[in-house]
């Protein structure tokens, strides 16, 4: 299958290829054509006002991705205008481990209406082969739906979904991953209840919308991330702390009293503890810890500063 739009003079054509074979079975191979933001300038062919509505949407969400805040995952407006953008009944973006079964972020628009054992997710997730995919394969480029792996009569007869995910109301979903520090997946996942199913428009959106979405999600835990504004002697002394020194130890290389370097550190990064002091244990997360994102296999949690772009 093929969809191609007529380019304009001036501008390339942008091509995105979804490769088929083994990894895909019930998926030929689908190559997608269009114009949008192809200008060897680097400007849209066209201005945002001026634009289609399809490609006003995206640019809208991809606007919110920039110009929002948010203390962890996306922008609440990202999702709003993801929902625009793409029809569903929802959409969630979620990180967990499946190997240790814990969940570190669930954020969904709207809220999670309906508990299910998170438990549950868990016993199931490798079976599936929609849920478990990005993991099996590490192909977190392609954007995915159940169909690609079940026709809807398997579907339902998968432990999947008749324990999990029919308690939710969900018919369909589509899936884009995130990069996320191993062993955890970060998902952004499209769902929706009885109805038609993410077809080939959907998935060249969120295909168009996946690398955006990327780059602007580690800018924001960049900016969650930023350096402390220390003294030089503070930081002196977190390098000594760095190097497994004791509070005694460091009192005697910077030639300060150990009431000092104790004082050093509590003014210091929150994150910073003396070795010779007894640490307080991890404190579960705010994203019910051990539930899987979301109603699949959504997923993404609290992102580390040092990740790299795929």
């Amino acid at each position: 299958m093929s969809i191609s739009t007529p380019t304009r003079p001036g501008y390339s054509p942008f091509v995105i290829s979804l490769p088929a074979g083994d990894r895909h079975p019930r998926r030929a191979r689908l190559t997608i054509v269009t114009a949008i933001g192809t200008h060897p300038g680097g400007n849209p062919p066209w201005p945002k006002a001026s634009a289609p509505p399809t490609l006003q949407r995206l640019l809208a969400v991809i606007d919110a991705t920039w110009t929002g805040h948010a203390a962890d995952g996306l922008p609440t407006d990202v999702l709003e205008q993801a929902r625009d953008l793409v029809p569903c009944d929802g959409v969630a973006l979620g990180e967990f481990d499946p190997t240790h079964q814990c969940g570190y972020l669930d954020q969904a628009q709207p809220a999670h209406e309906v508990e299910v054992d998170p438990g549950i997710f868990f016993h199931h997730y490798w079976d599936s082969a929609h849920c478990s995919y990005p993991d099996r394969s590490g192909d977190l480029l392609s954007v995915t739906t159940i169909s690609d792996f079940y026709t809807r009569r398997q579907w339902r007869n998968t432990g999947m979904y008749t324990d999990y995910f029919s308690k939710l109301g969900i018919q369909a979903e589509a899936m884009l991953c995130l990069s996320a520090p191993a062993p955890r997946t970060r998902r952004l996942v499209f769902y929706r209840g009885p109805g038609p199913d993410f077809d080939a428009r959907d998935r060249l959106l969120l295909s168009l919308l996946r690398p955006h979405l990327n780059e602007a999600y580690q800018h924001l835990a960049r900016r969650r991330h930023t350096m402390p504004d220390l003294t030089t002697r503070q930081w002196e002394l977190l390098r000594l702390l760095a190097r497994g020194h004791t509070n005694t130890e460091i009192a005697r290389e910077l030639v300060v009293s150990v009431s000092t370097v104790r004082k050093h550190l509590e003014t210091s990064s929150p994150a910073s503890a003396s070795p010779t002091a007894p640490q307080p244990s991890p404190k579960p997360s705010p994203h019910r810890p051990t539930e899987p994102d979301h109603k699949c296999c959504s997923g993404q949690a609290q992102s580390s500063a040092a990740e790299g772009n795929t």
